[in-house]
């Protein structure tokens, strides 16, 4: 979780959302496994390719509970894909 005023504060920056406005609540920073000891996967699978088409149905709820406030933002999906290849692939395994 992350509150986007705290991090655009700490990041002296911030890029909106394409509404221009800043998200008023918390939001998902990333998800990712765990082990015991504190330690985690990343990049599991460099076969399991980030595909835009499996995430129409989401879209609304991505980008309001899970958006990109580094800059450039553009749309969520460059930010999603690097989630994806260095946590998500890891899920499949």
């Amino acid at each position: 979780m992350q509150w986007p005023g705290a991090y655009c504060d700490s990041k002296h920056s911030c890029c909106y959302l394409e509404t221009g406005k800043l998200v008023t609540d918390f939001t998902i920073r990333a998800l990712w496994p765990k082990y015991k000891d504190g330690s985690y996967p990343s990049n599991c699978d460099p076969n399991s390719v980030f595909e835009k088409s499996q995430l129409s149905d989401l879209m609304t709820n991505l980008q309001q509970d899970w958006p990109s406030l580094s800059c450039p933002s553009s749309n969520g999906f460059r930010f999603w894909s690097h989630e994806w290849e260095k946590h998500g692939t890891c899920s499949e395994s």
